[in-house]
């Protein structure tokens, strides 16, 4: 017999199909800028199968497709083997832009306004910064930051805000307004009316009819000389000290290191006469100052004139005035910038002016009439200037009686930094809060202190924050 044995032959499962794709979870970042390249992370995009099964997939940039070249609501497409899907949730901004600030200049914690696009309105997703100089953000919209200013000397310079991974950089720069914090060095006596620092911030100031010496660290020595009165002082950089005595009207040179004195110019006599040492002669010579190349300039008060002493030789000549006061008229205070131009404080005519090497005369800052109103130029007054000093980076500080002042010499911008110029007292403060008795003379040390001889009142110290 035989026998047949037949099976069933099973058919092979069907292949398993991808039907379609879908989004099932959000990308983290759905905010963007024009021209930003679409961050996926976080973003989860599911397969589903014919056979109803499921599975994540893995994203590569080759599956994307998006275009983020303008403004508005965007679409980002996603295909995979044959299926696409796509994710609506997208905003492209504006590129992240600085369009302006105001005000252009201020103090620290001052609050600045910086306008724009593509800001944060979440203030600490905005880093700002001054010049490099972090700041704090205050608050925020898209277009719009308040911003307080850092209390950093170096925070002028351009203003830059970073959201994420994109900074924008201000098209102007900030200026950053030094708070002048007025204190007082020595108290009363000696009715300071001259004062200048050597190289290593020693001071030279007058007690009197004498000269004191402070040394950096405070320590106090008197000279004990009698110089009649002593209304200016300079250094030249070689150990000699130069003194104008008004009552004597003569110049005198000491050699600090021996404590030797000499007339360098006048004879004690009263007059403007041009000359070698004692054959020339002065009217209460009074503020001085040297240039650096071997000379001396004076502020001769009553001759109305500005005279030039070459030291190594003791001769004398009148830089500009002696005219009975036309430009000229009881000057004060004398400096020098870095091109050889003098500066005057105009004693008499409650002005600034500059005169330049060749002599030629002209009005930097002040009407000519008395007060203290800050301003450009000829709209800004000047009660009664007195000492004046350069600070070798384009500006003036002048000791103006009961007020200090700054000029801005490329531009004549006048501002008062200390002092209320109202009624003399002493009073250490913050700008105007601060009162000056008599400010008469004023320099400036190595780390851009000034120094404020203040009659009646000693030496007041002003730093900036």
């Amino acid at each position: 017999m035989v026998l047949f044995f037949a099976g069933c032959k099973k058919n092979p499962p069907a292949a398993k199909i991808l039907t379609s794709i879908a989004v099932t979870t959000p990308p983290v970042k759905t905010a963007y800028t024009i021209g930003d390249t679409f961050d996926p992370t976080g973003m989860v995009v599911t397969a589903t199968y014919s056979d109803k099964s499921t599975s994540e997939i893995t994203i590569t940039a080759n599956m994307l497709s998006y275009d983020f070249s303008t403004v508005g609501n965007k679409t980002v497409t996603i295909t995979y083997d044959g299926q696409t899907t796509t994710f609506t949730g997208i905003t492209v901004n504006a590129a992240l832009a600085i369009t302006g600030f105001s005000p252009a200049e201020a103090q620290h914690d001052s609050i600045i306004t910086i306008t724009g696009v593509s800001f944060n309105p979440t203030p600490a997703n905005n880093i700002v910064a001054f010049n490099g100089i972090a700041a704090t953000v205050v608050s925020a919209t898209t277009t719009q930051l308040t911003v307080k200013v850092p209390k950093d000397k170096n925070s002028s310079g351009k203003i830059s805000v970073t959201v994420a991974n994109n900074t924008a950089t201000s098209a102007t720069n900030f200026t950053y307004v030094f708070t002048a914090v007025v204190s007082t060095l020595t108290v009363g006596g000696g009715n300071p009316l001259s004062i200048v620092l050597d190289a290593s911030d020693n001071m030279y100031t007058n007690n009197f009819y004498s000269i004191l010496k402070i040394t950096s660290v405070g320590i106090v020595s008197d000279m004990n000389v009698n110089f009649g009165s002593v209304d200016g002082l300079a250094l030249d950089g070689q150990g000699n000290l130069y003194v104008a005595s008004g009552s004597y009207s003569t110049i005198y040179k000491i050699i600090l290191s021996t404590g030797e004195i000499s007339t360098l110019a006048g004879n004690g006599g009263q007059g403007l006469t041009n000359g070698f040492g004692t054959a020339a002669t002065f009217n209460y010579p009074s503020g001085l100052t040297f240039d650096g190349h071997g000379n001396l300039y004076v502020a001769d008060l009553f001759n109305d004139a500005i005279r030039k002493i070459v030291i190594a030789t003791g001769q004398v000549t009148t830089l500009a005035g002696g005219n009975g006061g036309l430009d000229v008229n009881y000057p004060k205070g004398v400096a020098l910038d870095t091109a050889g131009n003098v500066y005057v404080a105009n004693y008499g005519g409650s002005n600034i002016l500059r005169i330049s090497p060749t002599g030629s005369v002209n009005t930097l800052a002040g009407s000519g009439y008395g007060g203290i109103v800050d301003g450009k130029g000829a709209a800004a007054q000047f009660l009664a200037p007195a000492g004046i000093v350069y600070d070798g980076i384009g500006n003036l500080y002048v000791a103006d009686i009961t007020a200090i002042r700054k000029i801005v010499i490329s531009t004549g911008v006048v501002t008062t930094i200390a002092g209320s110029g109202g009624f003399g007292g002493r009073a250490d403060g913050v700008g105007a809060a601060a009162q000056f008795s008599q400010a008469n003379a004023i320099v400036m040390d190595t780390s851009g202190n000034l120094y404020v001889a203040d009659e009646n009142d000693g030496i007041r110290k002003i730093t900036f924050e």
